[in-house]
């Protein structure tokens, strides 16, 4: 990581097309916000993690302000310090920087990636935009029992929430039926990815 920053630091790095060629900064997003992820897991008792969380997670930030990757990191450091507003912020973002992008466009993050966003959307109570990442991801490739499975709990809870407002009537019906329907594919998707790896 130090080898990278280095090299961002000279004249050479000056040269967008060079730096891009190399994927350097992503590079180093990509390594920072590992660092963060630490920091707020296995290293989580330290008692210097959030300051060290705070500091990575701002200088992936600085070398790509619109990361997805670091904007979702950023979300998750802010849920576990209970500051739902800015993770809610940060994580639609996210979404807004590669919602319009074809899959295969390189600023679109990585399929896991995605669905992490989908999980976070769901635990910040973001049901409607969880539902439109996953909707993309299904679209994308539909053979993913986690993918069902999070669309039917997401359903799930949304339905829940509207059943519990006035005038909710018949909406969170519709919302349990479509859950259902999710978390069923995810018992047909499993089950034909357990058949198949008993056959091979």
């Amino acid at each position: 990581m130090e080898i990278i920053k280095r090299w961002l630091s000279t004249p050479t790095a000056l040269d967008p097309a060079a730096t891009a060629e190399r994927g350097l900064p992503k590079k180093l997003v990509s390594a920072l916000c590992g660092l963060a992820e630490i920091y707020m897991s296995d290293l989580c008792m330290s008692p210097d993690a959030e300051s060290l969380c705070e500091r990575y997670v701002t200088e992936a930030l600085l070398a790509l302000p619109e990361s997805a990757i670091a904007l979702q990191t950023l979300a998750s450091m802010r849920i576990s310090q209970q500051r739902v507003e800015d993770a809610v912020a940060a994580l639609k973002r996210a979404f807004d920087g590669w919602k319009g992008l074809p899959p295969a466009h390189e600023d679109v993050p990585p399929y896991a990636d995605r669905v992490n966003l989908s999980k976070l959307l769901i635990e910040t109570e973001e049901y409607e935009v969880a539902l439109e990442v996953l909707e993309r991801l299904k679209e994308e490739d539909d053979q993913l029992p986690d993918l069902w499975y999070l669309g039917g709990w997401c359903l799930f809870l949304l339905g829940e929430g509207e059943k519990e407002k006035k005038g909710g009537e018949g909406e969170w019906e519709e919302s349990w039926e479509a859950a259902r329907e999710w978390l069923e594919n995810c018992l047909l998707v499993s089950r034909l990815l357990s058949r198949g790896s008993a056959l091979g």
